[in-house]
């Protein structure tokens, strides 16, 4: 990490009045050692200028005016489009609405009916266990690669918390 990496986010809280004490002397100090940073920071200072002095400047007085002269245009913008909306007979918008919404069932079904159909059932094991006698013990059938299978039998007697797994029995 470079110096001006370190100072780069300072740098605005140095313009802003932000910084205080240490801090401050430190940032003060790489700022007038490195021409990068203190060219970031009259950047900073401009732009503050720049705001300052369009905050400063009073607005176009025909702003105001202009936008009061539209308004009663656009109201009777409104009050045509909504006068339209009201005239249009309210059997003739509800002939067609059910159409789109039975269309979008129907589609969604047949997604989810080729969906089903063409998902894979479950994998045939490559195992078979002919005969395992688990004396109600839970068991776990787990495949270890083409040639072998591991198969667990649990014993569900608990392990005392100082054995281990070699008091474990199987």
């Amino acid at each position: 990490m470079t110096a001006c990496q370190r100072y780069e986010d300072r740098l605005e809280a140095l313009h802003d009045g932000e910084l205080t004490g240490l801090s401050r002397w430190r940032v003060g100090r790489h700022v007038a050692s490195c021409a990068h940073c203190r060219a970031e920071l009259d950047s900073l200072r401009g732009i503050g200028e720049f705001l300052r002095e369009e905050v400063a400047r009073d607005p176009a007085p025909d702003l105001w005016a202009a936008i009061a002269a539209r308004l009663p245009e656009l109201d009777a913008g409104l009050e045509r489009r909504s006068a339209t909306a009201v005239a249009r007979p309210a059997a003739r918008r509800r002939r067609f609405a059910p159409l789109p919404i039975g269309l979008g069932g129907l589609v969604a079904a047949a997604a989810v009916l080729v969906l089903w159909l063409k998902t894979p059932g479950l994998p045939a094991p490559d195992a078979v266990i002919e005969d395992l006698d688990s004396m109600g013990r839970p068991v776990a059938v787990l495949p270890a690669d083409e040639k072998s299978t591991i198969i667990w039998v649990l014993d569900p007697k608990p392990v005392a918390s100082g054995e281990g797994e070699a008091g474990a029995q199987i």
